[in-house]
Parts: structure tokens; sequence; C-alpha cells
């Protein structure tokens, strides 16, 4: 949301503009709304037809009137300095999923109004940051218990851990979070269950058609921020395999 306090008496080539930096991309405006006592040179006068104008070579975003960037002259014919008049106008940007825009990044919009006074030009600046976040999320599978020697016809059981780890302040929830786990050829699936940890939107299932020995597979809409889903897959080691086979 950009606002802008308009200065009391006459500002001649009246322009408002913000500059959105690389990395991020305009979408749309939400809305924008003017106080009543602020009047332009362009269109109906009365602000009713200013619209948001956006320029993808400069990354701005402007206000004008009839397809053109621009207020013309403004005149804010209040007097009380203690009620601001203001022009507002909301509008909405996503960051770019770029190489360069990684967890931690800050970027700065600025906004300005700029005019004509005295033959000089007067301006007015500020700018707001928004930090990139991201989520931070990691698999692991061990064997629980730690014991990695089996015979053949022996049950093991796994131990799947997706977490979305805390590690500082710039990591987000996770939004559709596949779990994939292929099953190797020298084992046979039991069963698989979820331990503890955010409820999937999609419970842990096997599919024998998937792959040479089946896929084990979970979802979520959303991971949450320092969220940890801990799962239990048992399989059976085939039996009759050679002594020394690494699975």
């Amino acid at each position: 949301t950009v606002t802008i306090d308009i200065p009391e008496g006459t500002l001649t080539n009246a322009f408002i503009s913000d500059t959105i930096q690389d990395g991020m991309a305009f979408v749309g405006v939400d809305s924008i709304a003017f106080d009543s006592g602020i009047s332009t040179s362009k269109g109906t006068g009365d602000f009713s037809d200013v619209e948001v104008y956006y320029n993808a070579d400069a990354s701005t975003i402007s206000l004008g009137v009839g397809g053109s960037a621009g207020l013309g002259t403004i005149v804010n014919s209040e007097t009380d300095n203690n009620d601001l008049e203001q022009v507002t106008f909301t509008y909405r940007a996503v960051v770019l999923n770029e190489s360069a825009i990684q967890a931690g990044v800050v970027r700065s919009n600025d906004a300005e109004i700029r005019w004509q006074e005295g033959g000089s030009t007067q301006t007015e600046e500020a700018s707001a940051d928004v930090r990139v976040v991201e989520p931070n999320i990691t698999v692991t599978k061990n064997v629980l218990g730690g014991d990695t020697t089996v015979e053949g016809a022996e049950t093991v059981t796994y131990r799947i851990i997706v977490r979305n780890n805390n590690s500082n302040g710039n990591v987000s929830e996770g939004y559709d979070v596949e779990l994939s786990d292929f099953l190797p050829d020298e084992v046979t699936f039991v069963s698989a269950t979820q331990v503890n940890g955010p409820a999937t939107t999609s419970a842990i299932s096997y599919n024998g058609s998937s792959g040479s020995n089946g896929e084990l597979t979970a979802a979520w809409d959303e991971f949450p921020v320092g969220g940890i889903a801990r799962f239990n897959v048992v399989v059976t080691v085939n039996d009759g395999l050679p002594t020394d086979t690494v699975i």
C-alpha cells in the first residue's frame, strides 16, 4: 500500500510513482482512494477517473488519467495542518523464482511524489522493504534401531523424517509438498504409517505398480515452519540373497 501525503497549495506537473526492484513482478491493482480536499487538472478533476499504470520496461507504477501517466496540477485546498490530504493505492507484486532471489534477500520498493515549484523540482520519497523467505525442507531415511545387518526373511523398519528446518528467520511454510520413496527390489513391502507430525493431505500409501518394486507417497497442502513428520516403513528382506548384499 502506497500512501502519499499531498502538501497544501498547488503542485504543478505532479507525478506519483512507485518503483519495483529486480526480482519482483507487478501482479495487479487492488484499490485506489483519495481524500475529497484535493483536485487535479486532468480528467474529471476530482480523482474519480485516476488510474494506476504499470511500465514494465522501467518497473514503475504511476498514477494518471486517460492512458497517460502524470496528474497535471494538483490543488490541495485544505488549510487544516492537522488534517492530511492523501492519495492511497494498493497493488500486488510477486517475488520471482530466480537464482538471485534466495532466502534472506531484501527488496525495497521506492515511492515518490514530485512536482514543480518556483522553477525547481520538489521531491518526497519513502521506501518499504520486503525480506524473502523460503521453505527449508529436508528428508532423511534410516534403519530404525540402527542395526543395519540383517538376514533373509527378516523384518526391517525404516524411519523417514521430513523437516521444515527453522534454522533462521528466513523460513516459510512449504506448499504442495510431496514425499516419494521407491522401494528396492530386494525387499517386500509390509506396512507404512505416520508416527507423528503435521497431518498429511494425502496419507502415506504404497503403489506396487510404480517403479520396479513399488513406491510410497504422501503429500501436504501446507507444511509448517519447524514441522517434523516421522514415518515408519516396514519391509521384509527377501530370502536367498547373497551374503554381503547391500540394499
